[in-house]
C-alpha cells in the first residue's frame, strides 16, 4: 500500500511539474513580452509614446526654455511609465486568462466522464497562470532594475562628459587669456546668456548639462550649441546677472579682453579724448597693420552721435553721472590674436565720492589706466593766458585738482584689491591745442620725462612721485583731441599705441 501511495504521489508531482512549469513559463514569457511592448510604445515605437514634460516658453523658477536631455529625467519617467502600464495591462491580461480558464475548464465543463480530469487540468492550469504571473513579475522587476542601473550609469557618463567639456572649454579660455566682463554692470561673466536664433528666447546657461551635451533644443525646436568651442559665440550674448541683462559684444568669448578705464576731473577732456582714440583705432590702424571694428551696436551708435562734434571741433557733451557703459572694439593687431578692448569714460563727478567710485567695479580688472590731466586747471598755466582767453575757456576748465582725483582713485582701486605695481598708467595732458606751450607751459612735444618734469615744475611734483611709486610703469603724453583736416593728431596715435601695446597686443608692425 505504501509503495502504491508513493507511486501515485510521484505521478501527481510529475504531472504538476510537467504541466505547471510550461504553463508558468509561458505566462512569464507573455508578461516579459508585454512589458517590452509597453516600453516600446512608451518610446513611441508602434504607439503614441509617454507624455513628455514640455519646457516653459521662458525661463521660470530656474527651469530653462529647453528640452531636457533624455537621460536627465525622461529616461526614468519612461521606465516608470512602462512599469505602470505593464502592471495595468498585465492585471487585465491575468484576469481575462483566469476567467477563461475557470469558465472553460472548471465551472462549466461538459458532462462527461472526464469532468474530474478537466477540472483538475483547469485547476493546474490556473495554478500555472498564477505561477507565471509571479515569475513574470519577478522577471519584469529584474529587467526594470537592470534598465534603471543602465540609465544611472549612462547618466553618470553623460554628467562626466558634460562637465568634462565644460572644464576643457574653461581651461582653453584661460590659456588664451579670455575673460568676459559685462560692459554695463562690470561683473565677470563665467558664461553669457544667449538668445535662441530661431525664436529669440533667452537661455540663461547653454553649457553642457541636463539640457544637452553638444547641443540643446530650444522650446521652438531650434538646436543651440552649448560651448564656445562648438559655436555658441555666433549667437547673440547677454549678461546673465539679474537686473542687468545687457547685450554683450558680438562674438564674445573668442578674444581676450583689455579693460582700459579713463579717469580725471570733470571737464578734463576725457570724453573727447576717448572718442578721438576710438577714431584713431578705426581709421589709422591700417597704417600699423592692425584692424579695428565696433564690437557691438551700442558702441557704434554712441560713437556716431559724438563724431559730428569731433569733426566740427565743437565741445562734446558732458558724460552722464551714472556708471558708464564701455566703448567696446575688436582690435586685431599686427602681431598676436584679436583683442576685445573696453574703454570706460566715467563722469568726473564720480571721482569726488568714494562711495560712487566703488560702483566702478571694472577698475578691479584693469591693468592699464589712463589719467587725463587738464593743464588749464594749473594756476601757473591759467595765469599766463590773456583775460579774453580765460573768459572763453573758463567753461571748459577742469573743476578739481588732478592730485585730488588721482589720490582718490588710487586709494579706491587699492581697496578693491588691485595691485597698481602690476598695472600701467598713461598720463595724458590734454588740450594742447588751447595753449601756447612755448611759453610758461613749456615744451610738451618732448618725451615722457620732459612732460613729467614740466608737471613737477608747476607744483604737481607730489602727484608725479606718487604715480611713479604706485604703478609699475608710467608714461606721460601731450595730446590734443582736436582734428586737423579730419585727421587724428599723432599725439593721440602714440597714446593709443602705448596703452594697447601690452604683452598680448602689438599694434605696430614688428620688423
Amino acid at each position: 500500500m505504501g509503495h502504491l501511495f508513493s507511486e501515485v504521489a510521484r505521478f501527481v508531482v510529475i504531472f504538476i511539474v510537467v504541466l505547471i512549469l510550461p504553463v508558468g513559463a509561458y505566462y512569464s514569457a507573455r508578461f516579459v513580452l508585454l512589458y517590452l511592448q509597453v516600453f516600446a510604445h512608451t518610446l513611441g515605437i508602434g504607439g503614441a509614446g509617454a507624455p513628455y514634460r514640455e519646457p516653459p516658453r521662458t525661463r521660470m523658477d530656474g527651469v530653462e526654455p529647453a528640452y531636457q536631455h533624455y537621460l536627465f529625467g525622461q529616461a526614468l519617467r519612461d521606465l516608470w511609465h512602462a512599469q505602470a502600464g505593464t502592471v495595468a495591462e498585465g492585471r487585465a491580461f491575468a484576469e481575462r486568462s483566469a476567467r477563461r480558464i475557470v469558465v472553460d475548464w472548471i465551472t462549466e465543463p461538459p458532462e462527461t466522464d472526464m469532468v474530474v480530469y478537466r477540472r483538475s487540468f483547469g485547476t493546474l492550469r490556473l495554478a500555472g497562470l498564477f505561477a507565471g504571473v509571479a515569475g513574470g513579475a519577478v522577471l519584469v522587476a529584474a529587467l526594470l532594475v537592470l534598465q534603471t542601473l543602465t540609465v544611472g550609469l549612462l547618466l553618470a557618463v553623460g554628467l562626466a562628459v558634460a562637465y568634462g567639456l565644460r572644464g576643457v572649454d574653461t581651461v582653453l579660455l584661460r590659456l588664451r587669456g579670455v575673460r568676459i566682463h559685462c560692459p554695463k554692470c562690470y561683473e565677470g561673466v563665467a558664461y553669457p546668456s544667449y538668445s535662441c536664433p530661431g525664436c529669440g528666447t533667452r537661455h540663461h546657461d547653454v553649457r553642457p548639462g541636463r539640457y544637452g551635451v553638444a547641443r540643446r533644443v530650444c522650446t521652438c525646436h531650434h538646436r543651440l550649441p552649448t560651448l564656445l568651442l562648438l559655436g555658441s559665440h555666433r549667437m547673440t550674448a547677454y549678461c546673465p546677472f539679474p537686473g542687468c541683462g545687457a547685450r554683450l559684444a558680438e562674438g564674445i568669448g573668442v578674444a581676450s579682453e583689455v579693460i582700459m578705464p579713463l579717469f580725471g576731473a570733470r571737464n578734463a577732456g576725457k570724453t573727447r579724448l576717448m572718442a578721438v582714440m576710438v577714431k584713431a583705432l578705426l581709421e589709422t590702424s591700417s597704417r600699423r597693420g592692425s584692424v579695428a571694428a565696433f564690437a557691438d551696436a551700442d558702441t557704434e551708435r554712441r560713437y556716431q552721435q559724438i563724431e559730428p562734434a569731433l569733426v566740427a571741433g565743437d565741445p562734446t557733451r558732458n558724460t552722464l553721472t551714472q556708471a558708464p557703459r564701455a566703448y567696446s572694439l575688436y582690435v586685431k593687431p599686427a602681431a598676436g590674436a584679436r583683442q576685445l578692448v573696453h574703454m570706460f569714460d566715467p563722469s568726473g563727478e564720480l571721482f569726488n565720492d568714494s562711495d560712487r567710485l566703488q560702483e566702478l567695479q571694472y577698475l578691479r580688472s584693469a591693468r592699464t589706466f589712463l589719467f587725463v590731466v587738464d593743464p588749464l586747471w594749473i594756476d601757473i598755466v591759467w595765469d599766463t593766458l590773456p583775460r579774453s582767453e580765460q573768459d572763453r575757456l573758463s567753461a571748459r576748465r577742469a573743476t578739481d585738482s588732478p592730485s585730488f582725483i588721482f589720490q582718490q582713485t588710487l586709494r579706491n582701486i587699492e581697496e578693491m584689491g588691485v595691485a597698481p605695481k602690476q598695472a600701467r598708467l598713461a598720463v595724458a595732458v590734454t588740450k594742447a591745442d588751447l595753449l601756447d606751450y612755448g611759453g610758461a607751459a613749456g615744451d610738451l612735444s618732448a618725451g615722457s620725462d620732459t612732460i613729467a618734469y614740466w608737471l613737477e615744475s608747476l607744483g604737481l611734483d607730489n602727484m608725479v612721485r606718487a604715480m611713479r611709486h604706485a604703478f609699475g610703469d608710467v608714461r606721460f603724453f601731450r595730446t590734443t583731441a582736436m582734428l586737423s583736416g579730419a585727421q587724428v593728431d599723432k599725439s593721440v596715435e602714440n597714446l593709443v599705441e602705448w596703452t594697447l601695446n601690452t604683452g598680448r597686443v602689438r599694434l605696430r608692425r614688428t620688423v
